[in-house]
């Protein structure tokens, strides 16, 4: 088993994988486990779950690879909130993990990729597309997120939605 840290890689600053895994956030406890469910099922990978922002910081402990924010409480500002714990966590891997927004509505989505998501998914969607959101954010190597969210930034202010 590998452990998770940072180290020194060609002058680039690595995350060193380990086991990875799956946060779900969502407040209604039927709709994480469906999130929850789905994910696992669809990637293999274990799903822990939270329903709310202080059990999301505690989860956090555990270094999850990914982090799937879907609060419908508070909107996009939920969401966002419980983003920038991610972010600013003490610990350098937990702040590196890859962090999905979920939203009904993708009128704040510009500002959710500024505010440093790794990807976005607009309510209604097909399982398929979290599983492969997932999995694509995961798999984006770390010396890629800043450049792709530029691109999907860039998307979005010439007028174009980012494919899914």
């Amino acid at each position: 088993m590998a452990i998770r840290g940072r180290r020194s890689h060609n002058d680039e600053e690595v995350v060193e994988s380990g086991p990875m895994s799956v946060l779900t956030v969502h407040e209604d406890p039927s709709g994480c486990e469906l999130l929850a469910r789905v994910i696992s099922r669809g990637t293999g990978l274990p799903v822990h779950r939270a329903h709310d922002s202080a059990e999301m910081v505690a989860a956090l402990r555990d270094q999850p690879t990914c982090v799937v924010l879907d609060v419908t409480s508070g909107g996009v500002g939920g969401n966002l909130k419980m983003l920038d714990s991610v972010r600013n966590h003490t610990d350098e891997v937990t702040a590196a993990a890859r962090v999905i927004l979920i939203a009904a509505s993708s009128s704040n989505e510009m500002f959710s990729w500024q505010a440093g998501i790794d990807a976005f998914l607009k309510r209604p969607f097909h399982e398929h597309d979290l599983v492969s959101t997932v999995q694509d954010a995961i798999a984006r190597p770390d010396a890629e997120r800043k450049a792709h969210r530029r691109e999907m930034i860039e998307l979005i202010a010439n007028g174009r939605r980012p494919a899914r």
